[in-house]
């Protein structure tokens, strides 16, 4: 993830803050100069240099430098540390906020990485992969070609004149354009062609007196749970 291009400019604190607000003026734009720094630098929201390169970095005489220091040390607007000539400007609010966002930004890292090994470990719900029917049914519904899907239907519904009722399928379609001609419209315009009288349906099971089938009798009796 790269650097934020931008950062935060609280225009109440900065107009507000008093003890900023004693500073001199070329102190507060030195300020603002720094802060700009600090947050390009590789640890965000802190500045270090000699007195010799962080004037030339803020652009700044050395009378200008001498009473940003002096102003630096006696209102505390930043926290400000001298070790072996090198000087290190610390900005308080940025410091925070960029720790805050390593530390979500770690916790997100973690979280994925949990939840892609729990997905790896976890089985698969039996209620959600399809059975060895359901995956034959996908993969032959997937392969029919328009071709196919009719003589499939032709095979199932045979008292159909499906050149007729084609026919009125597209004259509908006609006179409805803002339909699409789908294969499930079709199959539930077929299924409401009637039979004709010649036609004989499977037999009705016998039943007897009891209103059940005589075969659930019979296997009733052979020890079957029903």
């Amino acid at each position: 993830m790269g650097k934020a291009p931008a950062f935060q400019f609280y225009v109440k604190d900065w107009l507000s803050d008093p003890e900023l607000q004693c500073v001199s003026a070329s102190s507060r734009g030195m300020w603002i100069d720094a802060l700009c720094y600090m947050w390009e630098a590789p640890e965000r929201g802190k500045l270090t240099g000699t007195t010799e390169e962080l004037s030339k970095l803020l652009r700044a005489t050395n009378g200008n430098f001498t009473q940003f220091m002096d102003d630096l040390k006696r209102h505390k607007f930043a926290d400000v540390t001298i070790c072996n000539n090198e000087i290190t400007l610390v900005n308080r609010r940025m410091q925070r906020e960029e720790k805050e966002r390593n530390n979500t930004r770690l916790r997100v890292s973690r979280y994925r990485s949990n939840a892609k090994c729990n997905a790896k470990v976890t089985p698969p719900s039996s209620s959600s992969s399809p059975s060895a029917i359901q995956k034959k049914y996908i993969k032959k519904r997937n392969i029919l070609s328009d071709d196919e899907f009719l003589t499939s239907l032709k095979e199932k519904f045979t008292w159909v004149d499906f050149e007729r009722e084609m026919a009125k399928i597209d004259a509908w379609f006609l006179a409805n354009p803002g339909r699409q001609k789908t294969r499930r419209f079709i199959v539930k315009w077929i299924s409401k062609v009637e039979k004709p009288m010649g036609i004989i349906s499977k037999p009705i099971p016998h039943k007897e007196s009891d209103g059940k089938p005589s075969w659930i009798g019979d296997a009733m009796k052979e020890g079957w749970k029903i």
